[in-house]
């Protein structure tokens, strides 16, 4: 669900129907008036003004994409392997291996070159993931030059990784995915070594579900729109320093609706909550004026709303060229692909780590449809972190039984303690042997780093998560039989202990 190819809170103790939202206030004056008592947390309803459709119904199974950008190093045992047979003249059945330059590194120069490697590295990736998954599997796998392999310098052999990005099929929240994501990782790390950095990146396509015909009402996208600006602050403070703000994937009030996101202090969120309905009925009269089919009218509304929340004018002579989808939440590929695509969490190396991103997309879509953004109309002041980790952990625990079972609430806590402000973060070598031992769940993993006061953090016992589902045994490479092998994505630390599940959103 690419671009290019694919697509929280409690649960109420009440039943009663929200009230209507009060008119946004106003601001016309300049005078600012104490901010109206909240008797309550709001929570399950639809924006003012729209319609209970925004209410995600009880057990919502949205459907869902993965983007993962990672770099891959051919196992050096394979590699050793293959050269060998070459040599002695045996003739190879896969095209990828025949035409592999073992010569060629992935320093400047050469780009035709490069481009043909990195298309050798794809049809590998892909056919391992066939023989794991079966044909029709929907899996892909695109090279990726903007990875910059030629700046790597901590993994082993830095010349020899190459920058891809591997596409998953949309998957439903209701059916085995974590399943899935745990078999295609065990299947690529046969062959290739795994390896991710500050150039990587996880993003996640989310649409309504549970058909992939289904798509998203204008009440559902403005609920959609609200939670990107209500819950920025408080998701940040689950990242690392490089991803809070990043240049490809912005907060969305740095391109839409800037003054009124600066202003929640003084006039409260009505104005932001307002200029995102404005904009749904902006791209709703400007399709109304078109001489073209009611699909053609409906696809250009869409266009014009995802425009516009990408920081485009009415004015422009063609809004898609001004819109930047380097947003937090991505709204762009609605008209293309019915979904809206969550760009904020960094890169992963682990299938563990690519479950939690999931998770994390999937419950701040149940969280969006859900929440009251009308209640919320006249606060001004911003979510606290206990206050979203509340939210997501109710949301959560609506979706089906397939996405639980994996400690996410600790998990959250967990980035919150190691991202908070004063402490130092990981390693990019840190990152990846975590990343590695979520591979090999008996490794324990090594203790966070130190505090910048030189005080070492909290460390337990406790270990990440062992999949629920059964992983795919190990399979033999198809060009030499070789034996079978954990994961190894830096080289091997002592056994050492730590809390097992922090930094999934480094780097």
């Amino acid at each position: 669900m690419s671009t290019r190819h694919t697509g929280t809170g409690g649960a109420s103790s009440s039943s009663r129907r929200t009230p209507a939202a009060a008119p946004p206030p106003s601001h016309v004056s300049g005078r600012t008036t104490p901010a109206a008592p909240v008797s309550r947390r709001p929570r399950a309803s639809s924006t003012a003004g729209a319609s209970s459709s925004s209410v995600a119904p009880p057990g919502p199974k949205p459907l869902f994409g993965l983007e993962i950008e990672i770099f891959v190093k051919l196992r050096p045992e394979l590699e050793r392997a293959i050269i060998q047979r070459r040599r002695e003249g045996h003739q190879l059945d896969e095209e990828h291996w025949r035409n592999w330059d073992f010569t060629l590194s992935n320093g400047t120069g050469n780009q035709l070159q490069k481009e043909k490697q990195r298309e050798c590295v794809g049809q590998a990736i892909e056919a391992l993931i066939e023989t794991a998954l079966g044909p029709s599997h929907g899996w892909s796998c695109e090279a990726d030059a903007s990875l910059k392999e030629y700046k790597l310098t901590q993994p082993p052999e830095p010349l020899k990784w190459w920058g891809i990005e591997i596409i998953s099929p949309p998957m439903s929240a209701g059916r085995q995915w974590r399943q899935e994501i745990h078999q295609v990782f065990a299947a690529v790390a046969e062959e290739f070594e795994l390896w991710t950095n500050s150039f990587c990146a996880c993003h996640v396509h989310v649409s309504p579900g549970p058909l992939k015909a289904s798509k998203y009402t204008y009440d559902q996208l403005i609920q959609i729109g609200c939670a990107s600006y209500f819950w920025e602050d408080a998701l940040k403070t689950i990242l690392p320093e490089e991803r809070k703000n990043n240049r490809y994937a912005e907060a969305n009030h740095t391109t839409f609706a800037t003054a009124e996101y600066n202003g929640v202090p003084h006039y409260g969120w009505g104005p932001v909550f307002q200029s995102i309905r404005n904009a749904a009925t902006s791209g709703k009269q400007w399709a109304a004026r078109l001489d073209v089919s009611a699909e053609e009218r409906a696809e250009y509304s869409l266009t014009m709303f995802a425009c516009l929340m990408a920081g485009a004018k009415v004015t422009d002579h063609d809004p898609t060229d001004t819109a930047t989808r380097y947003l937090s939440s991505n709204f762009l590929p609605l008209p293309r692909l019915g979904t809206v695509e969550l760009r904020r969490q960094a890169g992963v190396a682990s299938a563990q780590s690519a479950i939690y991103r999931a998770l994390l997309a999937l419950s701040l879509h149940v969280s969006a449809l859900r929440y009251d953004f009308g209640a919320a109309a006249s606060r001004r002041d911003r979510p606290s972190q206990a206050e979203f980790f509340k939210e997501l952990a109710g949301s959560v625990k609506l979706l089906p039984p397939q996405c639980h079972g994996d400690r996410f609430l600790k998990w959250l806590k967990d980035c919150a303690a190691d991202y908070a402000p004063g402490e130092r973060g990981f390693t990019e070598k840190e990152v990846n042997q975590r990343e590695h031992a979520f591979h090999a769940q008996d490794m324990p993993l090594p203790p966070p780093p130190p505090a910048p006061t030189g005080r070492r953090r909290e460390v337990s016992s406790a270990r990440p998560p062992a999949p629920t589902q059964a992983a795919t045994p190990s399979r033999n490479p198809r060009v030499v039989p070789t034996p079978s092998r954990q994961p190894t994505m830096a080289p091997a630390q002592p056994p050492r202990q730590s809390r097992g599940v922090s930094f999934p959103i480094h780097p």
